[in-house]
């Protein structure tokens, strides 16, 4: 391997015009092929066999209402006030169109599910107190039954009486069993209220909601067109802010933004402060980028055939750019030393890329190696 890149080293450094013609070619040859032929790429990806995915195909399964994904709105009034009764009517209607839109399982009302916590809580309250007030009746007729059982048996004739009272008794005590078993019950559910007092969709002072939209897609393949209706739904509420999680809003990245060119700008200030020119420092970040652009283009244009994330342009420049600038680097850093001991420039260059170019290789192909591979 060593030889064989000393060769093409060489060759590359007598015909320097043809080899960057030829990566040219290379670039204009990804690029025509990605306009061309390049389709549209997944917003996400759902990995099957994984946990996660198997917790959601099931309750997919079993709770067709709770498979799919969900989103998250926040409603505050503007000015801090509890909301009018306006608003809430306006909210209610933006909750309908939600809930129309194609992929939108339902929308949840925050304002109904308080009012229905209230109504709850004034069930539970209502319940006790009819099961005290059945509890006192029952155990006084109970009372009455058994003094009238205990006098007969004294007087004798508890056989006349005990058909009478003894069946009378065994209802009352069968009463008593399910006024038990309700406030058993009401116990409960008081308790499950309690544990969720502080899960609350309505803030306490009135002024902010939470509205909860559960989607009929799985979270991973909630289609954008959806997400963008569900935002128009609740797009212009007059005097209500609206807020959206990222599990609604959050729209594909962008391959190159303002985070990647201020990575190149400041890896060339350190590059240029390391190497002392701007020659040297200017030719890894070219060959880097030349190289990912040939790349991530090439890639990209067999995405009409081949499922790919729109996270894949992004990977591809972050670890392109960044082994791209690293192996370039030690490979002209390789260079400037011979160099500097005199070594013919065209030599130089061959022997560099014999030398830390096989190095080069051997990393680029190891950590392409499947990690699965214990070989």
């Amino acid at each position: 391997m060593a030889e064989l890149l000393y060769r093409l080293g060489r060759a590359a450094a007598r015909r320097a015009r043809t080899v960057i013609a030829l990566w040219l070619a290379a670039l204009l040859a990804a690029a025509g092929a990605y306009a061309l032929f390049a389709g549209e790429l997944e917003e996400n990806f759902s990995l099957p066999g994984t946990p996660t995915s198997q917790v959601s195909d099931r309750l997919a399964d079993e709770f067709s209402a709770m498979g799919g994904g969900s989103g998250t709105i926040v409603l505050a009034t503007q000015d801090g006030e509890p909301f009018t009764d306006g608003q809430r009517a306006d909210i209610a209607e933006r909750i309908e169109d939600a809930e129309a839109v194609d992929g939108v399982e339902s929308a949840a009302n925050p304002f109904e599910a308080e009012a229905g916590r209230e109504a709850q809580q004034a069930e539970i309250e209502e319940g006790r107190a009819e099961v005290a007030g059945g509890r006192e009746e029952v155990e006084a007729g109970l009372d009455e039954l058994e003094t009238a059982r205990d006098q007969a048996e004294e007087a004798g004739t508890l056989e006349l009486v005990a058909p009478e009272v003894d069946p009378q008794i065994e209802e009352l005590e069968g009463r008593l069993a399910e006024l038990d078993a309700s406030e058993q019950s009401l116990d409960e559910s008081a308790r499950l209220l309690e544990l969720s007092e502080g899960i609350r969709v309505v803030s306490e002072d009135g002024a902010t909601a939470l509205v909860t939209v559960a989607f009929t897609e799985d979270q991973n393949e909630i289609a954008q067109e959806s997400k963008d209706e569900v935002i128009s739904a609740f797009g212009e509420i007059p005097g209500v802010d609206s807020e959206f999680g990222v599990d609604i809003a959050m729209t594909p990245p962008e391959p190159f933004g303002v985070s990647e060119a201020i990575g190149l700008a400041m890896a060339a200030v350190v590059l240029v402060i390391m190497l002392g020119t701007l020659i040297g420092a200017g030719l890894p970040l070219v060959q880097a980028l030349v190289g990912v652009l040939v790349a991530v283009l090439g890639a990209l244009s067999l995405s009409d055939l081949v499922a790919m994330s729109t996270v894949t342009p992004i990977l591809g420049m972050m670890l392109g750019l960044a082994v791209g600038i690293d192996y370039a680097l030690f490979i002209i850093h390789r260079h400037r030393r011979q160099l500097r001991r005199g070594l013919d420039v065209r030599e130089s260059i061959a022997l560099a890329n014999g030398t830390a170019g096989n190095a080069v290789v051997f990393a680029g192909a190891r950590c392409s190696w499947p990690c699965s591979d214990s070989t």
